[in-house]
């Protein structure tokens, strides 16, 4: 028996077959290229990070991807199940299981899994964390009793701690951040001070490769956002740590990066990786510090791993951008959301259609593979401005200032302003969908989408888009896309990588 197994439930919808016409967009953008950035294959950062913590500090540890399992079992035509997961669990003993969620593999997953852990392994502990249970911690543990401990947070400072603490059979009764049953909610979720940040290893991604050898590496030049948008579930999070600007941005050191990134590049031999900071270049300075560092260290290593970033429109000049070529960058993933400036202010999102096609055009003169994100069904939003956004996405499509579109739909999520105050913000939640945390969808992959938990209202209260109605008109953006694809597939004057995390699925289509 081992001492801890690492869990990471599949974010796959727990159906046979998703809609045809939603295969069928994204297998017309694979055409062109792959999001080297958003792949629901690439291995759990922060789970793999908190393995090698655990390693460090002498606790055995195993990883188990359910997502990766999920994939393999519908090339063979069928789906990931409770048995398959009781049979996979069995196999995997240990002294301690933990689990990383989101709202809806927490949705699809907790109670099931819970209840499979405490059937095949009664006296094993339950340990759960990631953005869901750090977000409703103490809604966590009274929905499923099984689970014994909520780590709240960024783990690294107290998993280890914790893990011993259980492991020589002494759970403790009051750590920061840890929500235990008979506890009052932790008011403290573990937010890493920059010494423990610096500190903490780089991510064990040797135990994903054991089983699933395409691999696309993250690395971290900073954590947090600087940003406030508050359809951004980590942009609330990080809101917690109360400073000035009510957001928690920190740098990474230089020296810290250099020796995690040789360690990457040295130790996986990458093609591609992902500069995973959720606003790259926010400093300017350490941005191209952080440009240079790549293009030396790739340079004493003699090698040319391509990189993929996401970051702002409104931080992003020549210079930077230059730089960010020369260093071996070749995918920038924007932000745009909207196609209207009122939609973003909607959303607290400090940036203008003007100042969005100045950076878009910029970058696509320079030779960058361009994606960005968009939302259908912002608050207020009305089939105007839908259109509007629809509009701008294929003029984008166009004018090849984007080549890759993530289209999504708003998700107030659990924990966040748009949940608590939803029709303050110009939402109103559906009360049956919105109890059911598996309905909470992006619409952002192939693998998950579904009907909205909202509507749209207008200040009177009054519904302008039903949820019904912004799953159409989600239909209907990722229609012009397609379109789009299919008449220029191959015939766009830009060279897309390839994903290779897709390549097991090729098998099953």
């Amino acid at each position: 028996m081992i001492d801890v197994v690492l869990i990471q439930p599949s974010v796959i919808r727990r159906i046979d077959r998703e809609d045809p016409k939603i295969i069928s967009y994204f297998e017309s953008m694979n055409k062109i290229g792959s999001l080297l950035g958003d792949s629901p294959l690439e291995p759990n950062y922060g789970l793999l990070t908190i393995a090698q913590v655990l390693r460090n500090s002498g606790i055995a540890v195993d990883f188990i991807d359910f997502t990766f399992h999920d994939l393999q079992l519908r090339n063979s035509g069928r789906r990931l199940t409770d048995d398959d997961i009781k049979t996979i669990l069995t196999e995997h003993p240990a002294k301690i299981y933990g689990i990383s969620y989101m709202t809806v593999t927490y949705g699809m997953w907790a109670k099931s899994i819970s209840q499979i852990l405490r059937t095949i392994a009664p006296t094993s502990y339950q340990v759960v964390g990631g953005i869901h249970p750090s977000m409703d911690g103490k809604l966590v543990l009274q929905d499923c009793p099984d689970i014994d401990f909520v780590v709240q947070g960024e783990a690294e400072s107290v998993i280890a701690p914790l893990f011993h603490s259980l492991l020589e059979g002494s759970p403790p009764m009051h750590m920061p951040g840890v929500l235990g049953h008979n506890q009052e909610e932790s008011t403290t979720h573990n937010l890493l001070t920059d010494r423990e940040m610096n500190n903490a290893p780089y991510p064990a991604y040797d135990l994903a490769l054991k089983r699933n050898p395409s691999l696309i590496p993250r690395i971290y030049s900073s954590r947090g956002c600087s940003e406030k948008c508050n359809f951004c579930v980590v942009s609330d999070f990080f809101s917690a740590s109360r400073d000035v600007f009510g957001r928690y941005h920190r740098k990474i050191e230089i020296s810290t990066f250099e020796h995690q990134l040789r360690h990457m590049l040295s130790t996986y031999s990458p093609e591609i990786f992902c500069l995973g900071d959720l606003t790259f270049a926010y400093n300017k300075q350490h941005a191209l510090e952080i440009c240079k560092v790549i293009s030396e260290v790739q340079s004493d290593l003699g090698t040319n791993a391509k990189w993929w970033a996401q970051t702002c429109a409104n931080v992003v000049d020549k210079e930077l951008a230059l730089a960010m070529q020369s260093a071996g960058c070749c995918q920038i993933a924007i932000g745009i959301e909207g196609g209207e400036d009122t939609q973003r202010k909607n959303v607290v999102k400090n940036l203008t259609t003007h100042t969005a096609t100045n950076c878009l055009a910029l970058l696509r003169d320079i030779g960058f593979e361009i994606q960005t994100y968009w939302i259908i069904g912002l608050p207020r939003d009305n089939e105007s401005s839908v259109s509007a956004t629809i509009d701008l996405m294929v003029n984008y499509l166009d004018k090849q200032l984007t080549h890759l579109t993530h289209i999504s739909i708003l998700v107030p999520y659990p924990g966040t302003n748009l949940h608590r105050y939803p029709e303050q913000l110009g939402i109103r939640l559906h009360p049956d969908r919105a109890s059911d945390l598996s309905q909470y969808w992006m619409n952002c992959d192939p693998y998950g989408c579904g009907i909205p938990i909202y509507s749209t209202i207008d200040h009177n209260g009054e519904t302008i888009l039903s949820s019904e109605r912004i799953y159409e008109l989600w239909l209907e953006a990722i229609a012009q896309a397609e379109s789009f694809y299919r008449s220029k597939a191959g015939g766009l004057n830009v060279s897309i990588q390839s994903d290779p995390r897709l390549l097991i699925t090729d098998s099953g289509r």
